[in-house]
């Protein structure tokens, strides 16, 4: 499900601080920046969000469709904007805006740096915690697979049932290859489509920046169409998927490029005005959830419910929840809390372990002992292999990539330093065309 929003990224996570505006330069950026606490904490929180989600679905009274149970409880949670709090899928479309966010600020504040340096980053940031993730999923199958379990979904069926060979361990370490991300540890797929679009990245930067925000959403919703025009069960279907989430990552570049006037905007607006804003994102955050056929019937349903407008939806609630975080309040100050930035310090290699470490639990476990009463046991072996992870993995790995980056062989000193050129300097407030 990225992520980093990405769900991956830390050090891109800060924006340029102004002095302050009693100084005779107060409009002149400083160079020392301000880290996106609040950021940090969103992912965590839609980190946290897939974990509950997934350990939702192993029970078919939240996997199967229930619609016409009636009024009940698992329908409450799974048709109703409460499913925010198990929006898995939502949630990864977080993790891409926020993607698109993290990554753009750089290029719009003329740090952008090269290309080489910026892919090399971007790989070992991404990558080498993959791989551990991807490996000790395999190690648990061959450990847990063949221990049965009755009564579960048939999503809980379809895990872990292919064999594993050397074929399907080469694709899953390729990352961005065409192959089955589906069966053995299936958040992969977000990190399959976040590496296919890091590599473009810095094009589609300077594109975005290039079209300025009106015509940029317009070629955002026509990606959107040709990924669903253009898919199939081949391999070049497989690619052409990634088209579909392109605009969420365009979402985030937008973002960053106007970051302080939304930030001002939604500082001035009264507090009713943000209550209401507060309830557009979540209605559009669940939108795939409860805003079904039965709800839009006929041609108007058609036209609301199908893969481009889920996406596009989805990608606006997510991109509306994130520039609220800027609004001072109780939400932000939960934001600032202790346990969401822990979370979100965590959250890329939660993303990763807590599906095998699910499965594993439920497989060795769950014919002696309920499944349901599993679940706190998941739950904190996962935060501790995500917090051992983020030690010994990701922050080791991403070191070494920003010293690699900055390699002579890789950042030449007339390259290395160069912003990202689209006809002029970058900057936060630049005006839209």
């Amino acid at each position: 499900m990225a992520p980093e929003p990405d769900i991956a990224d830390t050090e891109e996570m800060t924006l340029p601080q102004s002095r302050p505006a009693d100084t005779a330069v107060a409009s002149v950026p400083d160079d020392k920046p301000r880290r996106l606490v609040e950021l940090d904490a969103l992912r965590g929180v839609a980190a946290a969000s897939v974990v509950l989600y997934h350990s939702s679905i192993p029970f078919s009274v939240m996997y199967d469709n229930t619609r016409g149970d009636g009024f009940t409880l698992a329908n409450v949670l799974k048709y109703t904007p409460l499913h925010a709090i198990f929006a898995g899928y939502s949630a990864v479309i977080v993790f891409f805006v926020l993607s698109g966010l993290v990554l753009a600020l750089p290029f719009v504040n003329g740090r952008g740096g090269g290309y080489r340096a910026f892919v090399v980053k971007r790989f070992f940031r991404l990558w080498p915690t993959y791989a551990a993730a991807i490996g000790f999923t395999f190690v648990l199958v061959a450990i847990a697979h063949t221990h049965t379990v009755s009564g579960m979904s048939s999503w809980f069926y379809e895990k872990w049932a292919p064999p594993v060979t050397a074929g399907v361990i080469a694709g899953h370490l390729s990352l961005i290859g065409a192959f089955d991300n589906n069966p053995y540890n299936p958040v992969i797929w977000s990190l399959v489509h976040e590496m296919r679009v890091s590599l473009a990245f810095p094009l589609i930067v300077a594109a975005t920046m290039f079209l300025g925000w009106k015509r940029a959403i317009g070629v955002a919703l026509l990606l959107s169409f040709l990924a669903v025009l253009l898919r199939s069960g081949d391999t070049l279907g497989n690619y052409t998927i990634t088209l579909k989430y392109i605009p969420a990552f365009i979402a985030g570049i937008l973002l960053a490029i106007h970051w302080r006037t939304l930030g001002d905007f939604v500082s001035r607006i009264s507090g009713r005005a943000a209550a209401a804003l507060g309830v557009v994102a979540l209605l559009t955050y669940t939108w795939a959830d409860w805003a079904d056929q039965n709800f839009f019937p006929g041609p108007i349903g058609e036209l609301l419910r199908n893969r481009v407008s889920d996406v596009v939806v989805l990608t606006f609630g997510a991109a509306l929840i994130i520039v609220l975080t800027q609004r001072q309040g109780r939400a932000r100050s939960a934001l600032m809390s202790r346990v969401p930035q822990f979370l979100g310090r965590i959250s890329y290699s939660l993303y990763l372990v807590h599906v095998p470490v699910l499965l594993a639990v439920i497989h060795l476990l769950g014919s002696s002992v309920d499944p349901v009463l599993l679940l706190p046991l998941v739950w904190a072996i996962s935060i501790s292999l995500a917090d051992l992870s983020q030690r010994f993995i990701e922050v080791p790995s991403h070191g070494l990539g920003r010293r690699l980056a900055r390699h002579p062989a890789i950042s030449p000193p007339d390259v290395g330093s160069a912003p990202l050129a689209v006809g002029e300097p970058a900057v936060v407030n630049r005006p839209s065309r």
